[in-house]
């Protein structure tokens, strides 16, 4: 609420991945799924009384390294149930192999190769997190640097970056042009493609 635009009836647009770290998991384990994650999680479990939001915190708690009694409100047997599913689903054990593989040079790396100078670490919830996580800002800069040459800067200028979402201001006149590209998704030469969403902020 604080941004406002520059154009004339312009826009504040910020653009994300849709479960980025999630969608990664299961490609790092040639799984795929275009649709909601967390619904089809939910789905699987056959649990009427499991709402989404607790599958969402369930994913990202086990992608933290949490234990499933940091799930509350809910049984123990349920939690431990969930998490077993998402760690089945999102290959959790194959991803900690591949993040504590030392290269060669002795040096471990995320998926595109960049040094994770994590050698002395031997906790498997953090080796697990610095992966996925360092992979992912991998994925997210490499489309935003193609989306801002993408699109027309003189009628949607980026703001800034925040972790997984960049912000523009678009001009009303270009906004249609500017929601269709990001409605495309992001294919990524090697690991296909990305949804990803867009939420208009404010507009003058």
């Amino acid at each position: 609420s604080i941004l406002e635009s520059r154009f004339k009836s312009g826009k504040i647009a910020s653009v994300d991945f849709n479960a980025l770290e999630p969608r990664l998991c299961l490609k790092l384990n040639n799984k795929d799924t275009e649709g909601d994650i967390y619904n089809l999680i939910n789905n699987m479990l056959e649990y009427d009384d499991i709402d989404r939001s607790v599958i969402k915190r369930a994913i990202i708690s086990v992608l933290y390294g949490a234990h499933y009694s940091s799930l509350k409100n809910i049984s123990p047997e349920k939690a431990k149930e969930i998490f077993d599913c998402i760690k089945e689903m999102f290959g959790i054990n194959n991803i900690l192999e591949i993040s504590k593989n030392i290269d060669p040079l002795g040096i471990r790396r995320n998926y595109f190769g960049r040094p994770l100078w994590n050698l002395e670490e031997d906790k498997e919830h953090i080796l697990i997190n610095n992966y996925i996580q360092s992979s992912a800002v991998d994925i997210a800069l490499t489309y935003f640097t193609e989306l801002v040459k993408e699109v027309d800067n003189n009628l949607a200028v980026p703001l800034y970056i925040l972790h997984d979402a960049i912000i523009f201001d678009v001009s009303d006149e270009y906004s249609n042009n500017f929601v269709n590209i990001i409605k495309n998704g992001y294919n990524n030469d090697k690991l296909g493609k990305f949804p990803l969403k867009i939420e208009i902020f404010n507009h003058n």
